[in-house]
């Protein structure tokens, strides 16, 4: 329903989680905040390919991207 939101109303949509993997299934863009403070941020799919920040690193490995 979200999804449909922002498809056909262009409405924009903020998600707070630390799951990235539910980041990169939903958002085109994104922000890694790490005690409040921005390290990262970017297309979603770049960041996720090519982490730069060591925090982004680690909440992608905790992600469910890893936990197959």
């Amino acid at each position: 329903m979200l999804t449909r939101l922002h498809d056909e109303e262009g409405v924009s949509i903020l998600f707070i989680t630390h799951d990235l993997g539910v980041v990169a299934q939903i958002s085109d863009r994104i922000y890694v905040l790490n005690e409040g403070v921005v390290v990262e941020t970017g297309d979603t799919a770049e960041v996720v390919a090519r982490p730069g920040d060591a925090y982004t690193r680690r909440l992608l490995a905790a992600s469910s991207l890893t936990s197959e």
